[in-house]
């Protein structure tokens, strides 16, 4: 055990030393970290397992494991090389992000206007109930291309009929947005 994984953990090194590792695991991950140490059955085969760490304290430290089988010099044994990577920034990125992304749908949600969200190639990539609804009571379904994953510049480039001459205005529209060439875009039909 190097200094790095003792100070991750706030252990002497010393006290790491020829102590059994799954006692700084969380009891929840011990199955994780069984099937990990179990998947190292050929040599110089790597195994990755995200984990928690119980730092001293008690607090908990996220983890990736990657540990490969070798032989020691002699070739006489098998040995397990392992180095732990913290993730705690990566996982709060994931927490701030899925918050983030709640919240967006929660505002979605709560607005009356029928809204689709586009990518930079215009394929919807989430709806508001309001559109969905209309979509709905106007007879058209998310496999008749208005549903996330459609892409609506080619509904509305395909669009007959009497709303022909809207839907290629909210083309044109929609285009010059994701060009740049307009800051915003705004059209009721």
């Amino acid at each position: 055990v190097n200094l790095t994984a003792a100070a991750m953990l706030g252990v002497e090194r010393t006290r790491l030393a020829g102590a059994p590792f799954h006692l700084h695991i969380v009891p929840n991950d011990l199955a994780r970290f069984r099937e990990h140490l179990h998947q190292l059955q050929s040599p110089n085969e790597r195994v990755l397992t995200e984990l928690t760490l119980a730092r001293r304290g008690g607090s908990a430290l996220p983890v990736v494991m990657q540990s490969v089988r070798a032989y020691d010099a002699e070739k006489q044994c098998f040995m397990t090389r392992t180095a732990i990577t913290d993730i705690t920034a990566q996982k709060q990125a994931e927490k701030a992000l899925r918050e983030s992304s709640e919240l967006n749908r929660g505002i979605l949600g709560s607005l009356s206007a029928h809204i689709a969200v586009l990518d930079n190639s215009g394929v919807i990539i989430t709806l508001n109930e309001a559109w969905t609804r209309f979509a709905q009571l106007n007879g058209h379904s998310p496999l008749a291309g208005t549903g996330v994953g459609s892409n609506y510049l080619k509904v509305c480039q395909a669009a007959t009929g009497s709303n022909r001459a809207e839907a290629h205005q909210a083309l044109a529209g929609i285009r010059a947005v994701l060009k740049g060439t307009l800051p915003h875009f705004m059209l009721e039909y």
